[in-house]
């Protein structure tokens, strides 16, 4: 069994990963073989949410907070059981701030290497992740030579991630510099691009190479959940329309389609698609929805009292600030669930938030990640 280690100095940055590697450069960065044949990945998920990729078919990337991904830095070989279930994985994308010290953008590159050499010689395919700092990593004027690129071979398959690092004009700046250092050094066949290819950095380099573009599985997971919605809005709409123009249907699809009305979640969906009045036919008179629709206010002691029923009684009183305000700490609690939540497509309040403005209420939409569903024809 393997010896434990806590922290990476515990054993000197893991030097027992490397103890048959080659190594590149002055600063002998453990050097990643290029795979025999080029794989481009179906998909991307990050380490931490890999038990949710479907059939286990994604690359695994690291493309997140280092925090989510520190255990496999110092017990990596815990983990490479569990990854070869996958295709195949990028190295890790340990951080290199451009403020941090060059020693610690130096060793992060290292840390990148040699766990994912030491992946590749378990028989795991591996891609190798490249990330830079600032100038001093992806230009020769220092060193002689660029330690960004250091240990990875030429004319191959590599990875870049633009995911939360591109977000003011300097990280801008810094990222296309780097980038084209790296296309000028490695001369990749094929670069992946884990989030968004911004149009400053891309635009003129699509010539250089074939990139491969993968969303953030944010917007992946938000993506997929606005199909799901639409498919959803349009069946309750449809039904909808169905029950209140009394189109004879049998007993056992009526009987669901009221019974998920009333339970709240298909009823937001309807509110949403602004089929109220079907509301009205289904829901009790104590049912929330019932409530906002006859402008009555929710009793604080009701139970499962919350900020939903907060944004309710707003509505009801058309009060915005009150509005925003139980917006906002709807926010906050949905946030402390599991992310296959998605607080971006949270449908009980973007209903309540469709049905304030139609009110003409004020709604600081800057404050919620996703309310405009224009996208699937609302």
């Amino acid at each position: 069994m393997a010896k434990k280690y806590e922290t990476l100095v515990d054993e000197g940055f893991r030097i027992s990963l490397v103890e048959k590697a080659f190594f590149d450069g002055v600063f002998e960065i453990p050097h990643i073989d290029a795979p025999k044949e080029i794989v481009i990945p179906k998909g991307m998920v990050p380490f931490s949410v890999r038990e949710r990729s479907l059939g286990f078919e994604d690359f695994v990337c690291f493309y997140e907070n280092d925090v989510n991904f520190r255990d496999i830095l110092t017990h990596t070989e815990d983990y490479v059981e569990d990854l070869k279930r996958f295709p195949g994985v990028v190295s890790p994308d340990c951080s290199l701030y451009i403020d941090a010290p060059l020693c610690v953008q130096i060793s992060d590159i290292y840390l990148n290497r040699a766990i994912g050499y030491y992946l590749s010689q378990q028989g795991i395919y591996v891609i190798p992740n490249i990330r830079w700092g600032d100038e001093r990593t992806y230009t020769d004027e220092l060193f002689g030579e660029k330690v960004a690129f250091q240990g990875v071979d030429k004319h191959s398959i590599v990875s870049v991630g633009t995911y939360g690092q591109i977000q003011s004009s300097e990280s801008k700046r810094y990222f296309r510099e780097g980038l084209m250092e790296m296309l000028k050094e490695l001369e990749p066949e094929v670069v992946l691009v884990y989030g968004s290819m911004n149009d400053y950095i891309f635009n003129d380099l699509k010539d250089k190479t074939q990139f491969v573009q993968f969303p953030d599985w944010i917007t992946r997971k938000k993506e997929a959940f606005k199909e799901h919605l639409k498919d959803l809005l349009q069946n309750a709409s449809l039904c909808c329309k169905a029950y209140n123009d009394g189109v004879d249907m049998h007993e056992a699809t009526r009987r669901p389609i009221a019974e998920g009305l009333k339970s709240g979640f298909e009823g937001y969906y309807a509110l949403i698609a602004q089929d109220e009045d079907i509301l009205m036919n289904v829901t009790n008179e104590e049912h929330p929805l019932r409530k906002l629709l006859e402008h009555k206010k929710i009793p604080t002691e009701t139970d499962k009292y919350d900020e939903l029923c907060d944004m309710i009684n707003a509505i009801v009183e058309n009060d915005s600030d009150a509005f925003n305000e139980a917006l906002s700490a709807r926010i906050r609690s949905i946030r402390k669930m599991p992310t296959d939540y998605f607080i971006c497509l949270d449908v009980w309040s973007m209903g309540l938030i469709r049905y304030a403005e139609k009110q003409g209420m004020i709604v600081d939409r800057d404050k919620y990640i996703e309310t405009d569903l224009s996208s699937i024809g609302l």
